[in-house]
This record gives C-alpha cells, sequence and structure tokens, in this order.
C-alpha cells in the first residue's frame, strides 16, 4: 500500500495499492449504511504500463467530490520519472471520472512524488 486517505465524515476511503515499481491502482471503497464495512467501489488505473507508481498518494478534495492521484514514475516524451498528476471528479453516479492529467516536463522530476 503507497498511501491511504479517509474522508471526513469516515464515508470513503481511498487505497493506493501496488508494488513500489509497478503499475499500481487506487482503490475506492466507500461505507455499507447496513454492516457499516467498507466495500470496493471503484478501482482506478494508471494508464501508462509498468513502472508510473500510480496511486503512490492520494487526496479527496472538496468533501469527496475530487480526487487527485499522482504516479510520480511516469514518462512525460519518452522521459522517465517526469511524473504525472490525475485529477478525478465525482460523476451523478458516485463514480471518479479523469477530468484532467498534469505531466512533469523534464527527466527525473518526479512530479507527485511528494504528496
Amino acid at each position: 500500500i503507497f498511501s491511504v486517505h479517509l474522508e471526513g465524515d469516515a464515508k470513503l476511503l481511498i487505497v493506493g495499492a501496488g508494488s513500489t515499481y509497478y503499475t499500481c491502482s487506487v482503490r475506492i471503497f466507500v461505507r455499507d449504511n447496513i454492516d457499516d464495512l467498507f466495500v470496493e467501489e471503484q478501482r482506478l488505473e494508471g494508464g501508462q504500463g509498468v513502472q508510473e507508481s500510480y496511486g503512490y498518494n492520494v487526496d479527496i478534495l472538496k468533501g469527496g467530490e475530487f480526487l487527485a492521484v499522482s504516479a510520480h514514475r511516469a514518462r512525460y516524451d519518452g522521459d522517465i520519472l517526469a511524473g504525472s498528476i490525475y485529477i478525478y471528479a465525482r460523476d451523478n453516479s458516485n463514480f471518479f471520472q479523469l477530468i484532467e492529467r498534469f505531466d512533469g516536463k523534464y527527466k527525473l522530476e518526479s512530479l507527485g512524488e511528494r504528496g
């Protein structure tokens, strides 16, 4: 597990999971109102293949409406470790949809590594 973020009201749990050097995922869990347990609702995948460390850092913004995910080992224009940050917004069905991606522009920039 890379990172864990629990929304303020403890109903939404975001987990960036995987191994250090391979493509990983972000898993979104919501608290079940009946059993009070977290149930996986959605899984987000990085888009660049191996070694991007997608989900290394995660953060929930604006009461769970937005999600920021880093992939500090992502490539930009062939340069390894340029890094990327993905911004998602919740749609009407409460699933996160990608709305913007920011890429590091330089080799070894590692955008998103420090959160």
